[in-house]
């Protein structure tokens, strides 16, 4: 894979975390950009660790002060009331890439967002609609401010992230149902897709 530079937001993040640790990993440039960058603990080569807050336009704005190939969102804004504080921060980042011109963002969304909704078993369905309604709302807000701005978009929707070494048994499909006689339940992480990627 050819060497890229990425502005990653949520690197404090468990999945952040992760995904700052294989990106540079894969040798790519990064630059963390994070609320508390004294939290992102990781010293490397190639990566940049810049402060931002999604709330804040003018420091989104100044994250880009160099050209970059992608952005990558692992942001995660848990609502116990309603709200848009994650949705709103992704206009900032979004007004941010227009003015300079990337269309390449990459986000780490949850299943149950956007068409999703209800998708999955019994206990899936009961913490989307009891625990996690406000934040899905959020996050499905998320997903359309990005689409409506005509971005090239990825969105991964795991239903499950958890803890531990990577295992390699897990599966990806586009698309709302996962396919016929697969399990979106199981222990795996199991990325759903959904992408809208302009050719070059």
């Amino acid at each position: 894979m050819a060497q890229k530079s990425i502005l990653l937001f949520g690197a404090t993040g468990g999945t952040g975390a992760e995904i700052l640790k294989q990106a540079l990993e894969a040798g790519h440039h990064v630059t963390a950009a994070a609320r508390t960058p004294a939290k992102i603990t990781t010293a490397h080569a190639n990566l940049r660790v810049v402060s931002a807050d999604i709330t804040d336009a003018a420091s989104i704005t100044n994250a880009f002060d160099k050209p970059y190939d992608a952005v990558i969102s692992a942001l995660g804004v848990f609502l116990k009331e309603p709200g848009t504080a994650l949705s709103d921060g992704t206009k900032n980042i979004i007004t941010a890439m227009t003015a300079h011109r990337l269309k390449r963002i990459i986000v780490v969304s949850s299943i149950g967002a956007g068409e999703t909704k209800g998708v999955g078993p019994w206990w899936v369905r009961a913490l989307q609609h009891f625990v996690l309604k406000n934040t899905l709302a959020d996050k499905t807000l998320q997903e359309k401010a990005i689409q409506d701005a005509n971005l090239d978009w990825t969105f991964i929707r795991p239903p499950r992230l958890m803890h531990g070494p990577k295992r390699g048994d897990y599966i990806t499909w586009t698309g709302r149902d996962a396919p016929k006689g697969k399990n979106s339940s199981g222990k795996s992480i199991v990325p759903m897709w959904r992408q809208n990627v302009c050719a070059p």
